[in-house]
């Protein structure tokens, strides 16, 4: 009979490699070859396998996973996710910081296309619209280096992590994070 010590997490890919897999039969777990055939000896090379398999680098990588999953949901609650819209962000806010540069000139508005487009669609005037988009960035800048933080940190901690069963812990906490923003 084969015994996993590892709660569920299974060295599959390194089963595959070896040409064998497990199957459930009355309740039992059974070891195959890849004919299908079983015996004793196929049997004690899975155990030989499982027993040898550290889950620790698996259980890294998916707890990362989850993490960077994670913040990036949490970045697009925030942030419109489509190709380039951060180099359009980018450029509302340097236009931004040009028009109140030059002292809000709103009769050279035209000259500003983002401020421009701007204060069009939020019915104001180019300085209301200016201060919108720098205003918002500022919002941003402090969530993003939040959400990234928290992502950072957790990382690391599973990066250092000994024992299998706690990255999903430390995923977890920091999913958490992430979630409550």
């Amino acid at each position: 009979m084969i015994i996993n010590k590892h709660q569920g997490i299974w060295p599959d890919k390194d089963l595959m490699t070896a040409g064998y897999a497990i199957n459930q039969v009355d309740n039992k777990l059974v070891g195959v070859n890849i004919l299908g055939d079983t015996s004793q000896q196929i049997e004690s090379a899975i155990q030989a396998i499982i027993d040898n398999y550290n889950p620790l680098p698996e259980a890294q990588a998916e707890a990362t996973e989850m993490v960077n999953m994670a913040a990036g949901e949490a970045r697009t609650r925030y942030v419109t996710a489509v190709p380039s819209q951060d180099a359009t962000y980018q450029m509302k806010l340097e236009d931004a910081k040009a028009f109140k540069l030059a002292n809000y000139p709103e009769a050279n508005l035209s000259s500003y296309p983002f401020i421009d487009g701007e204060a069009k669609a939020l019915a104001s005037t180019g300085q209301a619209a200016a201060d919108f988009i720098i205003d918002t960035y500022n919002g941003w800048l402090s969530l993003a280096a939040y959400i990234e933080t928290t992502r950072r940190l957790a990382g690391e901690d599973i990066k250092r992590e000994t024992v299998w069963s706690n990255c999903s812990v430390i995923a977890n906490a920091a999913i958490n994070k992430l979630d409550a923003i």
